[in-house]
């Protein structure tokens, strides 16, 4: 999804791994990802690297947060990207 000069989220595969990603302009944004990419009957450890509540380009640059979800196919993946900010997710098959 995106929109040039605005925002952008990709999704990519690594073998049995998948990778998603998105950055914002100085716009902060919420985005739901639907996660039809990941391979149905399968559950998912994913990976969060995305911006804390304190985030914004100019302020608080370096602000983040680590977590892990337990996720499966079909599920949605709600994020809020940061003024300048976004986000990275490492989905790891279980």
């Amino acid at each position: 999804d995106g929109e040039v000069g605005e925002f952008i989220i990709t999704a990519r595969r690594a073998e049995d791994e998948r990778f998603l990603a998105g950055i914002t302009d100085g716009n902060a944004r919420d985005v739901t990802v639907e996660l039809d990419f990941l391979e149905q009957n399968i559950s998912y450890v994913a990976q969060v690297y995305r911006d804390a509540k304190s985030s914004h380009w100019d302020t608080d640059p370096t602000a983040y947060v680590i977590e892990e979800l337990q996720i499966e196919a079909g599920n949605n993946l709600a994020i809020w990207m940061a003024p300048g900010g976004g986000f990275a997710v490492r989905f790891v098959p279980q």
